[in-house]
């Protein structure tokens, strides 16, 4: 057969599969994020481009979050465009949009990587079947029916390797596509899988250029760049906008500990996952909160992975010491991703803290998708040689056979596999209840429609979230909540409107200050309201399993002494004012850089109330207010976008003289004498030593610290002064003050020494398969707590009782083996003190632990002392410390 029919064939088969993959799980594509924060915010923004507007805010989350900027709606992404078509204006229904936009990506995809491998394998047999195994490898297929933002790179992947080959080619026709197809690329949905598919080009480029004794190097190295201003040209409106977006969130600014601890790929059920499939091997990892099956996301096809590892060992054996020299570039960059994925386990990711943007990336397991990649395509080219000996038509059918049904096994098996939620029966359906104007919030506590830990939820659990409207689901019934999912939330936001994605759970609600936000409903289910008895006194609007509270005095979106008229507009809102004397007027949307106001068409200053809403001066008169939306990331990208256009195009006209004048620089650099490879490798060896060691000591500042604990804990943190022995694990800060925002709690201690054992973590961290951190000691001086004690005089057995605020988001675990604090306690107005015994335990007898992803996994033994004004009192209520504090959002 020639390619051709090989290509029809294969698009063929992929729709097969892909209907397969619906059958066995309609809408499979829809799960998790993918339906809870994506596809609302993806069609919001769609509904608004085929409106005729720019997308950029949503109003129905939170007050007012953005949609372009963020770059995780691929709201201008060419095929979310035409997916959103095809779905809304063809088939009449929305939920379909993510499984287009897939079956459009595994078929492009699988075309892809066919025409990629052909020049490498010589054999369109070898190529077809890793064109398949790629698109339907496991992280392809698990990963992207939560986060839809991956299935672009089966297609990415292959075209821009295959466009890289060819930039030998005469002319600038294969660079200018490059740069094309790499900036279309970026606008795809996520910035982390772009970089690194970037990073990856970058290595194949210099590995092939080094085996090729550097011919032709300049020629290859000019066009490479130019592919590269290209590509910026493209993506510098969403580019900048992005950059803007991490420097006002706390998400965006993750520090060199959270990237160096997030969570890796395991080396054993890497090699496990990647050979056997699901029940013969099951997965133990701590993000597969679904399914044992959830191994499969390691899975690329046995036989392309015991392919690797046969041309692995065939080209040591072969090459020897001259395998950097002689093996395939795709070899090393597939051994370089699989040690990788394995994160801190294999080291060499550390090095990505040291490098801009890429320090900010999080779960080294993400490298999975590329190792599938580079795995099959180098497992193809080592098929090539042995299939052109295989001349038995019924050996080959064998092998044909078995890989199909390992394919479809796989795929049955994937296709029950999400991240954690699965979500409710897709398409939703109509709400129960009607809401009119006004914002919502949702609260669910002790409740058996909607638990507190619903992300842990199970196919056979199915919870239906959306009458709930928590998470996104607001928006796809054009609702506004005050809540929402948005992890790039700006800062502002943070502190004002602490609703977690789920919901309010196990906090009692101020209900005047959610008024004063616009909030008129408060949605609960009917097992939740005894938890909450702030509620019952509250107007039922709906009642059945979900009660629809009214909430007295909700405030308008506009209003000054009293509620103003107004309109929604896609970037903003309108309205006339006639007052007699100039007013205040306060818009009820949390202020974040690039909204601006107009008053009769003129700019008019915009200032922020206590609650961070936008207040406006209007003079007396009748007027016409606009408030509208524009980020100046945006502007400032353009600009950007355009410079560099005018730059390339002066530099491609005029760079023979550029050449001329740097001739003789270039004839000195390679006259000089280079060591020889062994002193080359060692000097880089001692220059990441001594890279990670100046890093470390560079973080570990004050300022560092404090940013870290109060972007992870809305927490107000100050550290005078810290010393630090990464020799011995030790890190003392002196003088430290924590307290809650309101200053109702606080914590402060002369000195805290914290003694981190090595030896410990690595090995907890091992058995836990994940990052766990063991302290062997830690110890304070002079430590004092001082809150302001509930009205209730709550007993409890436990004399310390810790617990954090549900919206605290952590990853590792960690393990105090010992505590040392000598405490003098403040309690204002009641005294409770008494000595704590060396064990400490929770209120349940069970051994001390912190809600949510933090643990302390012992019972905390040694010297545990509070002493106090009147040590003969017992403790009359339990001691919080300031890790759980009453945001004002929230009753105390």
């Amino acid at each position: 057969m020639n390619k051709n029919t090989y290509i029809i064939i294969g698009i063929v088969i992929v729709c097969a599969l892909f209907g397969l993959i619906e059958y066995v799980h309609p809408y499979n594509f829809t799960k998790d994020d993918n339906l809870a924060q994506f596809l609302p915010i993806t069609l919001e923004g769609m509904k608004q481009l085929f409106h005729g507007s720019f997308p950029l805010l949503n109003f129905h989350q939170y007050t007012g979050s953005r949609i372009f900027e963020v770059g995780t709606y691929a709201v201008l992404y060419p095929p979310m465009i035409l997916s959103y078509f095809l779905a809304h204006y063809v088939f009449h229904n929305d939920f379909l949009l993510f499984e287009i936009f897939v079956l459009l990506h595994l078929v492009a995809g699988f075309v892809a990587t066919f025409y990629f491998l052909i020049p490498k394998t010589k054999n369109s047999l070898i190529s077809f079947l890793a064109g398949i195994a790629f698109v339907f490898s496991g992280y392809v297929l698990i990963a992207s029916a939560s986060w839809y933002y991956v299935i672009p790179g089966v297609v990415f992947m292959p075209l821009i390797f295959l466009l890289h080959d060819k930039l030998n080619k005469k002319g600038l026709k294969f660079t200018i596509w490059l740069g094309i197809t790499r900036g279309i690329y970026f606008y795809a949905g996520n910035a982390q899988y772009f970089a690194f598919a970037c990073l990856f080009e970058l290595l194949y480029g210099w590995l092939t250029l080094y085996q090729n004794k550097w011919k032709k190097s300049g020629s290859h190295i000019e066009k490479y760049i130019i592919s590269l201003v290209i590509t910026l040209i493209i993506a510098g409106p969403l580019l900048i906008s992005q950059l803007y977006v991490i420097r006002d969130s706390a998400r965006g600014n993750n520090g060199i500990i959270n990237y160096a601890l997030s969570l890796p790929a395991f080396p054993h059920e890497f090699v496990l996952g990647s050979l056997f499939v699901y029940p013969f091997v099951k997965s133990s990892n701590v993000f597969s909160y679904s399914s044992p099956a959830f191994i499969h996301i390691y899975y690329a096809g046995t036989l392309f992975f015991l392919l690797f590892l046969a041309g692995l060992f065939n080209s040591f054996k072969i090459y020897g010491g001259k395998s950097l020299r002689k093996a395939h570039p795709l070899l090393w960059l597939g051994i370089l991703a699989i040690i990788l994925s394995f994160g801190y386990i294999g080291l060499i990711y550390l090095i990505g803290a040291f490098l801009p943007i890429i320090k900010n990336f999080t779960s080294s397991f993400k490298i999975t998708f590329f190792v599938h990649f580079f795995v099959i395509s180098y497992g193809a080219i080592a098929a090539s040689p042995l299939l052109e000996k295989i001349k038995s038509k019924t050996v080959i059918g064998v092998f044909l056979t078995f890989f199909a049904l390992l394919i479809v096994y796989h795929i049955i098996v994937s296709t029950s596999v999400a991240w954690a939620y699965y979500g409710d029966s897709i398409p939703l359906g109509k709400l129960p209840y009607n809401i009119s104007e006004g914002r919502v919030i949702s609260v669910f506590t002790n409740s058996s429609v909607n638990p507190q830990r619903i992300k842990f939820s199970t196919p056979t659990s199915n919870f239906p979230e959306a009458p709930l409207l928590s998470q996104d689901f607001a928006t796809y019934y054009g609702i506004d909540s005050i809540g929402g999912y948005e992890p790039f939330s700006d800062k502002l936001t943070g502190e004002n409107i602490p609703v977690a994605r789920f919901g309010v759970s196990d906090i009692k609600l101020n209900i005047s200050r959610i008024a004063e936000y616009g909030v008129k409903y408060i949605i609960i289910p009917r097992d939740s309201l005894p938890s909450h008895p702030e509620l019952s006194n509250l107007t039922k609007l709906y009642q059945d399993k979900v009660l629809v509270l009214l909430v007295p005095g909700s405030r308008s979106y506009v209003f000054s002494d009293s509620a103003i008229p107004y309109k929604m507009i896609d970037s903003g809102v309108t309205f006339n004012t006639s007052f007699s004397s100039s007013n205040n007027i306060t818009l009820n949307f949390l202020f974040k850089p690039g909204y601006y106001a107009r008053v009769d068409g003129n700019r008019a200053l915009i200032t922020n109330d206590s609650l961070g809403r936008m207040k406006l001066f209007i003079p007396a008169g009748s007027h016409t207010v606009r408030l509208s939306y524009w980020p100046s990331g945006i502007s400032v990208g353009i600009v950007f976008s355009l410079g560099l256009l005018l730059l390339l195009i002066v530099f491609v006209r005029i760079k023979n003289k550029i050449y001329e004048m740097l001739l003789p620089i270039g004839s000195r650099i390679s006259r000089l004498k280079f060591p020889r490879r062994r002193y080359i490798v060692l000097g880089l060896i001692i220059l990441i030593a001594t890279l990670m060691i100046v890093g470390f000591i560079l973080f570990i500042r004050p300022g560092n610290v404090e940013d870290l604990v109060n972007g992870r804990t809305h927490l107000y943190t100050h550290i005078s002064s810290l010393s630090v022995n990464p020799f011995i694990g030790s890190l003392i800060l002196d003088n430290v003050n924590v307290s809650s925002p309101s200053n109702k709690s606080s914590l402060t201690a002369e000195k805290i020494n914290l003694f981190i054992s090595y030896y410990s973590s690595f090995k907890e961290s091992l058995k836990a398969k994940r990052p766990v951190m063991v302290f062997r000691e830690i110890s304070g001086e002079n430590v004092a707590f001082a809150f302001t004690p509930s009205e209730t005089n709550e007993s409890c057995t436990s004399p310390l009782y810790i617990t954090r605020p549900i919206y605290m988001n952590q990853t590792q675990i960690f393990t105090i083996e010992k505590i040392s604090l000598t405490s003098q306690l403040t309690v204002p107005n009641r005294a409770s003190v008494r000595i704590i015994p060396s064990s400490l335990k929770d209120k349940q007898g069970k051994s001390l632990y912190m809600y949510g992803e933090i643990a302390i996994k012992k019972d905390v033994s040694g010297n545990i002392s509070i002493m106090g004004n009147e040590s003969s009192e017992n403790v009359s209520t339990c001691i919080i410390l300031p890790l759980n504090i009453p945001h004002p959002f929230y009753s105390s």
